[in-house]
């Protein structure tokens, strides 16, 4: 029980943390908008069905290689992606 409390309580005090944030490092941005270079996490779009879990589940950090494709940072896979791509820049 007492692991559990411990648990609740970082939780809370990381949301707290996160609420004393700026409101620019939640915003997203567009694959067109990272430069070569940039690591990103790429957002799930509406009706993507593709078993990724949504966003509960853990993203996989990708590395934009050029203007159409990016590389996924764990293996080097290289795919091609949208502009339009909604991401989140990882610094």
């Amino acid at each position: 029980m007492v692991g559990a409390i411990r648990v609740w309580h970082r939780a809370k005090m990381l949301k707290s943390d996160w609420m004393k944030m700026p409101t620019e490092h939640f915003e997203t941005l567009h694959f067109g908008e990272l430069k070569a270079g940039d690591h990103f996490i790429a957002l799930p779009t509406p009706g993507d069905n593709e078993g990724h879990g949504g966003l509960r589940q853990p993203h996989r950090l990708y590395i934009k290689a050029n203007r159409d494709c990016a590389r996924r940072y764990q293996d080097g896979v290289k795919m091609a992606l949208d502009q339009s791509l909604r991401v989140v820049k990882v610094e």
